[in-house]
């Protein structure tokens, strides 16, 4: 519940606290399964400052129509 801190957007928020959580665990493939371009756009960003672990955004769209769910991945 990152998006939920004080402080910064949701967006925002989620890349600190997974900034701190690659740095404290050291994680060398992180992903993320989220419905907002813009929370993903920022975890990508996360690559600048660690070069070696790879980023998997996963971008989740469910279709109330059908019931579907779809996942469209990026990796860096």
């Amino acid at each position: 519940r990152a998006g939920n801190l004080h402080g910064g957007s949701p967006a925002e928020n989620k890349r600190k606290v997974i900034h701190k959580l690659i740095k404290k665990h050291g994680y060398t493939s992180v992903h993320l399964y989220d419905d907002s371009h813009d929370n993903l756009a920022h975890f990508l960003s996360l690559k600048h400052h660690h070069p070696n672990v790879t980023f998997h955004a996963h971008h989740v769209e469910h279709d109330s129509e059908t019931g579907k769910t779809k996942v469209t991945t990026k990796k860096v």
